[in-house]
């Protein structure tokens, strides 16, 4: 995918939405947490439909600076909080500054300018995580094309890949996968980690569910955490 082709009108309508705090489609939601990866990436984006130029004033909402980490923890929440009504749309759930970015990323992305910061390869994986997570919550498939473009992105991160840790505590979780970061995104790597449980007979914390840890110095080990803040043992 050397090139994600989406509608002008398509973008308006999501940027329309957050400002009014609307409900989304599953497939606009997705399409917009596919936009701000790809942002990140420093993909190529060409809006179709451009009849005549969409006018968007700017205001105090969208013209904050665009910070990765920032973006990088509005993905996190964006996956963390998604959910249908009963008319299965998506309740978006950012507000304050996190909503400001998507705005102030769109609004560059309508204005046909350049995003000025370097692609965040670091976190490719953790983007592959939130794509896969929420077509899963949200029973859509996945674009083959875009898990693709992840993985050739992938190439060029240097984050750490491990999978198999031991785990330090909790005797009844026997396995989990690193799932993605929880701090310092824009980081190499981070202090704070999240975890999905993989093999488990802990009723408290079932295969599937999530948990948080610290990855100790020797790479391979972990303690698990109970808060995101790891501040209480698991």
């Amino acid at each position: 995918m050397k090139k994600l082709i989406i509608s002008d009108l398509s973008m308006y309508q999501t940027y329309s939405l957050i400002s009014k705090n609307g409900n989304f489609t599953p497939k606009q939601y997705l399409e917009l947490v596919t936009v701000v990866i790809y942002l990140l990436l420093k993909g190529d984006i060409f809006l179709l439909e451009k009849v005549k130029p969409i006018f968007i004033e700017k205001t105090a909402e969208n013209s904050i600076l665009v910070k990765k980490e920032v973006l990088n923890k509005a993905l996190y929440y964006m996956d963390a909080t998604v959910r249908l009504d009963a008319k299965n749309n998506v309740i978006f759930s950012l507000h304050g500054l996190y909503s400001k970015q998507i705005l102030s990323l769109l609004y560059i992305l309508l204005q046909d300018r350049k995003l000025l910061i370097k692609p965040d390869f670091n976190s490719v994986t953790f983007y592959e995580s939130v794509y896969t997570s929420i077509c899963n919550k949200l029973k859509l498939e996945q674009d083959s094309e875009f898990l693709f473009f992840l993985q050739n992105m992938r190439k060029k991160s240097k984050v750490l890949v491990t999978k198999s840790f031991i785990i330090i505590g909790p005797k009844n979780i026997s396995e989990i996968e690193l799932y993605s970061k929880y701090d310092y995104f824009d980081k190499e790597y981070c202090d704070n980690y999240r975890f999905i449980i993989i093999k488990s007979n802990d009723t408290a914390y079932p295969v599937g569910s999530y948990v948080f840890g610290k990855i100790q110095s020797d790479k391979v080990s972990v303690i698990l955490y109970q808060n995101p803040e790891c501040t209480l043992l698991l």
